[in-house]
């Protein structure tokens, strides 16, 4: 989750703030299914160790801390809150977002790391990709004005789709393996 708190700049990774401070409650390792039905133990994470710390917890909740397992239902009354005034942050789209939705009414956020990479690409390749959408409409347009009678012959069309072929060899195969 630290990615998305930290003020990074290609050569900088400073957290301005600890990242726990943005939540409310930091629980992992819910084991679903089962948090959303009688759920498991729960339990407060060692930051030191980053192991489970012996017993069950049942206190309040305490500032800072990360838990683990647990249920939905443990959860809404640790927080005190329930439905709507909860939001989920999880990284499964079923698992996390579909369920807590369907089955609790909570507000939900999906955390995506694999879009990161697919918007640096469509960010740096942006005159890349505006050539090939330019192309495809040129190719369009013929297509749409063909006829027996067209100035315009079938080679036309296949140029530009040789156009399209050839910057998809030399530059899109590039881009999913830089980084």
């Amino acid at each position: 989750m630290t990615y998305l708190l930290t003020d990074k700049s290609d050569d900088s990774k400073t957290i301005k703030r600890d990242w726990k401070s943005y939540f409310n409650l930091i629980l992992v390792d819910a084991q679903k299914p089962l948090f959303f039905a009688e759920g498991t133990t729960l339990r407060i994470i060692d930051p030191q160790t980053r192991s489970m710390k012996l017993g069950s917890y049942s206190g309040q909740l305490q500032e800072n801390e990360v838990y683990s397992g647990g249920s939905c239902e443990v959860v809404s009354k640790l927080i005190g809150s329930m439905g709507k005034d909860v939001l989920y942050v999880g990284d499964h789209i079923f698992g996390d977002i579909i369920k807590s939705k369907k089955q609790k009414a909570w507000r939900t956020m999906l955390v995506v790391p694999e879009l990161n990479h697919e918007l640096k690409v469509f960010h740096d390749k942006r005159d890349l990709f505006n050539t090939l959408e330019s192309l495809d409409t040129s190719i369009s347009e013929l297509l749409r004005s063909f006829d027996m009678t067209s100035v315009h012959r079938p080679d036309a069309v296949t140029k530009i789709k040789q156009k399209i072929q050839v910057i998809k060899k030399t530059k899109l195969m590039n881009i999913y393996s830089q980084d």
